[in-house]
């Protein structure tokens, strides 16, 4: 969204403390921004990379939000809503030249030990890659293309109008998400995909999502329920259309283990 901030104060957040803060790969146009009615706060030993500091004009009278100590390699900043009240306005960075309070905070910011638990309760890694496959049926080029993350000029494909690959987790796995791309385009291509999970007290193959179309080159995302757990999954994909063969992108999966 472009109006808004990683970090992003919105109305009255009187006594507030917003520090050691290392902001970086944002997708909003601000990495700090304290908007409207913002009053009473401090803004102070923050780092932003890629974005800017937006200390927004539309602030409550009188003006109250502080700050000082801050860096960032974002010329243009906003700052007409801040009292910088200690060594000025943010340092602006360039060449990637950042001095040593800068770097002591990006290396200390980050989780605090007591919730460094909670590092990887969000699933951050493709469970669904060469370490993991296990089986497959005839794939005729490309299947590492499959999970090495990037959209290409070709692809992984099959000939056939029907395959499958098959992944060993290791572990049981819940709280999914499945992702899959394909080019929609041409001879190889993919018009429907079904993910599977394996059932050992029903010994048998079990769909988690049944074939679904697909027509688009934008990535798209299955979430199933959350407590469904499996140890193995198998990504099927078709190509429907006359002569049609098979042709993926990439496929991830990523989820928590039990």
């Amino acid at each position: 969204m472009h109006d808004s901030g990683a970090v992003y104060s919105f109305g009255s957040w009187p006594g507030s403390v917003i520090s050691h803060n290392y902001v970086h790969q944002a997708t909003s146009t601000a990495n700090y921004y304290s908007d409207n009615q913002s009053h009473q706060t401090r803004w102070d030993y923050n780092v932003g990379k890629g974005g800017r500091f937006d200390f927004s004009p539309r602030y409550r009278r009188p003006l109250s939000v502080y700050a000082s100590h801050n860096y960032t390699d974002f010329a243009n900043n906003w700052l007409n809503g801040a009292i910088f009240d200690s060594d000025g306005p943010p340092h602006v960075v360039t060449d990637g030249a950042w001095p040593a309070e800068a770097q002591t905070i990006m290396n200390e910011a980050g989780l605090e030990p007591a919730y460094a638990g909670l590092r990887w309760s969000v699933p951050r890694e493709n469970l669904a890659d060469h370490s993991t496959v296990s089986q497959r049926s005839a794939w005729d080029s490309g299947l590492g293309k499959l999970w090495d993350g990037v959209t290409e000029t070709g692809e992984a494909s099959s000939n056939m109008n029907e395959s499958w690959v098959q992944f060993d987790l290791g572990a049981d796995y819940e709280r999914f998400a499945f992702t899959i791309q394909q080019d929609n385009c041409c001879t190889w291509m993919t018009t429907h995909w079904k993910v599977q999970r394996w059932s050992a007290s029903q010994n048998a193959w079990i769909d988690i999502l049944p074939y679904q179309a697909i027509s688009t080159t934008a990535p798209v995302v299955y979430r199933p329920p959350a407590d469904l757990a499996t140890t193995n999954i198998r990504l099927y994909v078709r190509n429907s259309n006359q002569n049609g063969r098979v042709g993926v992108q990439e496929f991830s999966a990523t989820g928590v283990r039990k």
